[in-house]
């Protein structure tokens, strides 16, 4: 769990402690000490939460790797995939490539991709409905299995 912004009876705060009662990783995002909007966060970084202040924080905590030079090709199975693909922005077609090595956090996929994350949900939604990419637990995203396409 990851929590950004959250006063002192904030929701997000209800789940962190779940999450931590499950023994589940709980990262916070420092703020001002004067917020408000920051007690919160600052009060778990004060109880143990992990700080955070990039993804590559929450990847290394991990042990997760990502390598930004490795961008797999991708070879199309039928003229409809081929279509679909040929027919998607910029984004979406970054966002493709990026999906090439297998599942991945929305997170990781906005800082890969270089995309804000308000610009990203919106792209992920219309690829959802497009049915180039499929929602899984905890914010990962994957190529559509049945979508036709093969890493090279």
């Amino acid at each position: 769990v990851v929590v950004i912004e959250a006063s002192e009876k904030s929701g997000s705060l209800i789940t962190a402690n779940y999450a931590l009662e499950q023994g589940r990783e709980v990262f916070a995002v420092p703020g001002n000490i004067n917020s408000k909007l920051s007690k919160g966060t600052n009060m778990l970084i004060k109880d143990g939460a992990k700080i955070v202040t990039s993804v590559t924080d929450i990847l290394e905590e991990l042990n997760l790797s990502f390598d930004c030079n490795n961008i797999n090709l991708i070879e199309y199975k039928d003229e409809k995939s081929k279509n679909l693909l040929n027919d998607a922005g910029d984004n979406e077609k970054k966002i493709i490539e990026c999906l090439g090595s297998g599942a991945m956090h929305i997170d990781v996929i906005a800082d890969k991709c270089e995309i804000g994350i308000k610009e990203l949900n919106s792209i992920i939604l219309v690829m959802e409905l497009k049915g180039l990419l499929e929602r899984l637990p905890g914010k990962l995203y994957r190529l559509k299995k049945n979508f036709g396409i093969d890493n090279i």
